[in-house]
């Protein structure tokens, strides 16, 4: 054989070995970069995962104050129908209290 396919054949090996070379090292960046992102994609979930929990405590004690709170609204519903009553009762004698007045002559 000549010596130019001899040349051929160690270029095609050494590029063959350098392309292998680099797909490995392209590997195992990937293969890091994974782990990587696996722990950030960990470390975000257990975050969320506490942070739902957190919420689903909130809203089960907000479910709870909100019966407290139509208890409240239904007793202040009842204590602005008596203050209603009492505004009128107190207009009422005011007014029949300023008939009085004008009714005695003052001196």
């Amino acid at each position: 054989m000549p010596w130019w396919t001899w040349v051929a054949v160690g270029v095609f090996a050494a590029s063959a070995v350098v392309g292998t070379a680099a797909a490995v090292v392209l590997v195992v960046r990937t293969v890091r970069s994974l782990r990587a992102f696996g722990k950030t994609v960990g470390a975000t979930l257990e975050r969320l995962t506490a942070a739902t929990d957190e919420l689903e405590q909130r809203s089960e004690a907000l479910s709870g104050r909100s019966a407290e709170l139509d208890e409240s609204m239904a007793r202040l519903r009842a204590s602005l129908a008596r203050l209603s009553v009492l505004v009128w009762a107190l207009r009422d004698a005011l007014a029949f209290a300023g008939r009085l007045r004008a009714a005695v002559p003052s001196k």
